[in-house]
């Protein structure tokens, strides 16, 4: 964010620090902040009210010792572009495909539906159908944000895409 990154509005939430979500707004989704690969998400983490945003962020705490991050969840597409090398380059865009989540679960990789092998399918569509303006945005955030992150190598750049068309790093 302080680079000018697009990041939902967000509030990170210490250990034995009363949780105040007055500067954003429900739906939210809550996560461990030091965690990789969806541990520590799952359908419960998608909450609508600060009460039960409490109740997550509590158990973040106790099960994982560490900051619970309580970001505005974003409900739209989900594309993932990976970048790779010294001078960094793009390997495409892909878009999660959430179809096969049952209707009532958020639209989201939990760590059960990232790593169960007998969860639903979400493969990832690449090249992602993606029109041009906005595939030329979000590649210029993705180069823009493994350059300010000091990342080398190779990092993958995960945004959601809200109804009005504006990403988001996740």
């Amino acid at each position: 964010r302080g680079a000018g990154l697009p990041v939902a509005p967000s509030v990170v939430v210490q250990p034995g620090e009363k949780p105040n979500f007055e500067t954003i707004t429900p739906p939210f989704i809550t996560k461990p902040v030091r965690e990789d690969g969806s541990f520590g998400i799952t359908k419960d983490s998608v909450v609508k009210t600060p009460k039960d945003a409490e109740e997550q962020v509590a158990l973040i705490h106790e099960q994982y010792k560490q900051a619970a991050l309580v970001e505005e969840y974003i409900d739209g597409r989900e594309v993932t572009i990976p970048v790779f090398g010294n001078p960094p380059r793009l390997l495409g865009i892909g878009e999660i495909n959430f179809s096969t989540l049952p209707a009532n679960e958020p639209k989201i990789k939990s760590y059960e539906v990232k790593w169960d092998t007998n969860g639903p399918d979400l493969s990832t569509i690449f090249p992602a159908d993606i029109e041009p303006p906005l595939r030329n945005r979000l590649e210029r955030l993705a180069l823009k944000a493994f350059q300010i992150m000091g990342c080398r190598d190779y990092a993958r750049i995960d945004f959601r895409i809200s109804e009005n068309r504006r990403p988001y790093i996740l």
